[in-house]
């Protein structure tokens, strides 16, 4: 039986962006949708500890924090981030406030 044209797009999408990296604005975007547990901005907010307002990872989508930018990719019209995103975003923002508190 023939798949949709719909899910045959999707497929094609996941086989290209699923293991490689892509760049915005000279910005590593690492998040692998084949590998990586994907999280809507909503989702992740309510997994981080105190529960961060949904404008908040936005901003830290957009403007970033210490020169750190929170990873995310848009799949069909929505923006997600995902788990392993967070923890390389938590890490690398304790490392750049370390940096700065030690020179």
């Amino acid at each position: 039986m023939r798949r949709g044209l719909a899910q045959d797009g999707v497929a094609r999408i996941i086989a290209s962006v699923g293991s490689t990296s892509h760049t915005r604005e000279g910005y590593d975007m690492a998040i692998g949708i084949g590998t990586e547990q994907l999280l809507t901005l909503r989702q992740a907010a309510k997994r981080l500890p105190g529960r961060p307002h949904l404008g908040t990872l936005w901003r830290w989508y957009s403007h970033g924090v210490r020169g750190q930018r929170l990873e995310t990719i848009l799949i069909g019209g929505r923006r997600y981030t995902s788990a392993e995103a967070l923890e390389r975003f938590a890490a690398a923002c304790s490392a750049a406030s370390d940096r700065h508190l030690s020179g």
